[in-house]
């Protein structure tokens, strides 16, 4: 188990690794995953090395090897490509759930150059061939998502008597964005401030936009916390919190929850393009405080560890 390793990376600040590639198989021996579930469950990201793609370890396909191996006889994809897609397919369907750095391309075995006689042409193409297939398994079996910390938006817009304020060393994600001054209330949202994003999807279809925010109360008697989301030309007003059963430590309501996990996530849902696409976040009641924002497929339940640190 690598329990002691995260302990270490995580009190250095850490949550990226990938482990030595020749002395061991990290999803086989934890026993079998509970390395990779003990890595989720503690927000660490796991990667493999530079040859060592679509999440299956360099010794596996050595250590494999025999009488009934199912991936064939040879690591190679020319005389050999159905049985490496399979071997392929399964690391993904076995590890893809979790939170990782897919690695793609192909290298000979144990780091070697590729295998044959081929021309540099020739490799180029087998390349072209390997990557294809790893991009059609990745889409098929890894659900997508796009993470944006709140403080990368393309373009800013000053509202009436208010502007968007990045907040650096705050917060989970160590910066935020604020509406100052914490005071204006905006029922047009032409005069509020707002942040814009650009981002870019393989489909299209019905996608959920998860906005994490500091744990901000209503600033006014009337409890009133919105934000509103325009995408690709589209507008949701979403309310934070019910205006009007919302209570301060009332353990019956949402605040409880949002105070034990030190985030609180809002989320709201839109029909999105194949391609590029753009939203923008307004500003328009005191006391919104966005950290990040992760888009997702509609019905795809993100990892345990997303509602925690970047």
């Amino acid at each position: 188990m690598y329990i002691h390793v995260f302990e270490l990376l995580i009190r250095l600040k850490g949550n990226y690794m990938w482990p030595v590639m020749w002395s061991g198989i990290f999803s086989d021996n934890g026993p079998i995953l509970a390395n990779a579930e003990l890595a989720d469950e503690l927000g660490v990201v796991m990667g493999t090395s530079h040859y060592e793609p679509c999440c299956r370890a360099g010794e596996e396909y050595k250590n494999l090897l025999g009488k009934d191996f199912i991936y064939g006889d040879a690591w190679n994809f020319r005389t050999n490509e159905q049985s490496i897609t399979k071997f392929w397919e399964d690391g993904l369907k076995r590890s893809g759930k979790f939170d990782n750095v897919i690695i793609v391309g192909m290298r000979g075995e144990a780091d070697t150059a590729i295998a044959g006689d081929d021309t540099f042409a020739e490799n180029i193409q087998l390349l072209r061939d390997v990557l294809t297939t790893q991009n059609r398994l990745i889409k098929e079996y890894i659900n997508e998502d796009i993470i944006i910390e709140a403080e990368h938006f393309i373009s800013q817009k000053n509202g009436t008597n208010s502007s968007c304020k990045v907040i650096e060393g705050y917060g989970k994600t160590l910066s935020e964005i604020k509406s100052y001054p914490v005071i204006n209330v905006y029922d047009d949202i032409n005069e509020a401030s707002y942040v814009e994003y650009d981002f870019i999807l393989n489909e299209g279809g019905k996608w959920s936009f998860d906005f994490y925010q500091n744990l901000s109360n209503p600033a006014f008697m009337n409890n009133k916390l919105q934000f509103v989301v325009e995408v690709n030309g589209k507008i949701i007003i979403h309310d934070v919190v019910d205006s009007k059963t919302f209570a301060v430590r009332d353990t019956k309501q949402l605040w409880n929850n949002d105070v034990t996990n030190e985030i609180r996530i809002s989320t709201v849902n839109f029909e999105c393009k194949m391609g590029l696409n753009t939203f923008k976040f307004y500003l328009v009641t005191p006391n919104i405080v966005l950290e990040k924002i992760i888009i997702r497929p509609e019905n795809y339940k993100l990892p345990e560890s997303y509602s925690w640190s970047t």
